[in-house]
């Protein structure tokens, strides 16, 4: 099927643009694991705070960092 070729440049530079988001996001989930948490409620906080920056759910802060991507 014929696709005009703006569109699909148009396209790859959003998949671009939401891979460099996703590893800005990991970036971030292992920066802040590295520097390390004194109690869950701190590692509770700091993860809403990376979904309220990155406008996700809490949810999907914490599926990420237990999935490992983050690494």
């Amino acid at each position: 099927m014929f696709e005009a070729k703006w569109k699909t440049e148009y396209r790859e530079e959003q998949l671009r643009s939401f891979s460099d988001i996703d590893i800005d996001f990991q970036n971030r989930i292992a920066d802040e694991v590295n520097k390390g948490f004194d109690t869950r409620d701190e590692m509770k906080e700091v993860f809403r705070e990376i979904a309220d920056e990155f406008d996700v759910s809490p949810d999907h802060v914490w599926r990420t960092y237990y999935s490992g991507e983050w690494k």
